[in-house]
């Protein structure tokens, strides 16, 4: 089973983020824009695993952290220059956002998932491009949104989800939803 451990987003910010893409999709034809139903924020990319019921067991139990407040804001992208291969929204600092995904690292760790390696950059993926080029418009566009605000949510769990592969796109299955 493909596993990833996330945060739904309210209906509002999905709402909100959506929009956006609607908006930039005229500039951006070669985009693979993310299912309006698949927009998250990912804390840990699990993969191919059979360990479902220790993951499970570890998030129900060892997980103390408690709710907070995440705040959505800006566009980005991950390239260089006038190259994008990934069209993000940013995520403000959140202490309990760091704490949620040290807690997640720690925990996992002991059942072979080693800790990311990378620092910690909470973002919402919206879009991929494999060929790097986009319209210069486009890019213009990102810029100018790099400090718009999406709204907040109030985060209270989180979720273990699996990511079933198909031709059209992922599709996406809560697995068990975890309390904070």
């Amino acid at each position: 089973m493909r596993l990833f451990i996330g945060i739904k987003l309210s209906e509002q910010v999905r709402e909100k983020l959506c929009e956006i893409c609607r908006n930039l999709k005229e500039r951006a034809s070669q985009m693979k824009w993310v299912n309006e139903d698949n927009v998250h924020l990912t804390l840990k990319f699990l993969g191919e695993t059979e360990k479902r019921d220790q993951i499970i067991e570890i998030l129900d139990k060892k997980i103390s952290a408690s709710g907070f407040t995440l705040k959505f804001t800006g566009l980005g992208k991950f390239g260089r220059g006038d190259e994008l291969r990934i069209l993000w929204a940013g995520i403000e600092h959140s202490d309990g956002l760091n704490s949620l995904f040290n807690e997640i690292e720690s925990g996992l760790e002991p059942l072979g998932f080693p800790r990311e390696e990378r620092k910690f950059s909470p973002h919402i993926t919206l879009g991929r491009n494999r060929y790097g080029k986009v319209h210069p418009d486009l890019i213009t566009e990102i810029d100018r949104l790099s400090d718009h605000s999406f709204g907040e949510q109030e985060i209270s769990s989180f979720q273990l989800l699996s990511s079933t592969l198909t031709l059209s796109g992922p599709i996406y299955k809560t697995i068990s939803n975890f309390c904070l």
